[in-house]
């Protein structure tokens, strides 16, 4: 019967066996819509990861009414981590959502997120970005490697931060709270490393 996207009227006129018709009656419009929701990511936040943030926010646009969004942690989009799906929310230049994820546990997340509308069209279950929770502060040991002995002459001595992982970021100071003027340098850890050096 309708095989294209469009918005249809439907008429009818009914004649019974003495051939009278009836007055030509309608219905509602109806549309067909066979598009699903291309929404669009503005932001997302935070936008790094590894992070101590357990939640993540998603701020999507390109949305039109009666177009919901939701994020899972499977590919198959069948374990919602937002509570419940989003609806698009009237703004001035066309429809936005912002959705919140549920706590997440600390470790590693997949996030993925799908997108339907009121006809039911719906995007397939797109993978949107891996998200690690990280809550563990570094145990770092902190040595003198040079010199061997204590008391020295050395004006620069070489200590050595170990038990550290790629990314970390360390520093020397002389206080033991850590607070005060540091003496060394902001030092990160390089890829396969887990110690460095100062002095």
């Amino acid at each position: 019967l309708i095989e294209t996207q469009n918005d249809y009227s439907f008429y009818t006129i009914a004649t019974d066996l003495a051939g009278n018709p009836s007055a030509c009656v309608g219905v509602a419009n109806y549309r067909v819509d066979l598009t699903p929701p291309n929404l669009q990511i503005d932001q997302i936040i935070p936008s790094t990861s590894p992070s101590k943030t357990e939640s993540i926010a998603i701020y999507f646009s390109n949305m039109n009414g009666n177009e919901y969004v939701q994020i899972y942690n499977d590919y198959l989009c069948s374990n919602p981590i937002s509570v419940g799906a989003t609806p698009a929310t009237p703004v001035s230049d066309g429809h936005t959502a912002n959705i919140i994820s549920i706590d997440l546990s600390e470790g590693l997340h997949k996030i993925y997120l799908k997108a339907w509308d009121q006809a039911e069209n719906e995007t397939s279950c797109v993978f949107l970005m891996d998200y690690t929770v990280d809550k563990t502060p570094p145990a770092p040991l902190l040595d003198l490697t040079y010199p061997a002995n204590t008391p020295a002459t050395e004006i620069n001595p070489t200590l050595k931060v170990s038990q550290l992982t790629q990314g970390d970021k360390v520093q020397i100071f002389t206080d033991s709270s850590c607070q005060g003027t540091a003496v060394s340098g902001l030092e990160t850890i390089a890829s396969g490393s887990s110690e460095v050096s100062l002095n």
